[in-house]
């Protein structure tokens, strides 16, 4: 049979206990890469380096992204908004009669 669980969580203190171990994760790691910094100064260039790297990675796919839906949106416009081809109007030869009558 099927029991009805009463217990009640409280989510609020789960969510903070979250946030805790994160935050705590964060500031440890913050705290070595301090130290880290202080024995090879030369770490600060090595993740200054590493970040201009990811960050023109991260900007070369993003424009490698908009040119490619650029070619597929011109494919599109091409294929839909193109003029409809007509046959060549045929002229009467009596227009230019008639216009140049006018005229005169």
């Amino acid at each position: 049979m099927l029991q009805a669980n009463n217990s009640q969580k409280n989510f609020v203190s789960e969510a903070f206990g979250s946030l805790f171990s994160m935050t705590l994760l964060t500031g440890i790691s913050l705290l070595m890469l301090g130290i880290l910094i202080f024995a090879y100064p030369q770490l600060i260039g090595l993740l200054f380096a590493a970040f201009i790297l990811v960050t023109g990675g991260a900007i070369l796919y993003a424009a490698w992204r908009a040119w490619k839906f650029k070619r597929e949106v011109t494919a599109v416009q091409e294929e839909w908004m193109s003029q409809p081809e007509f046959d060549e109007v045929k002229r009467h030869p009596y227009t230019f009669r008639r216009v140049t009558w006018i005229v005169r």
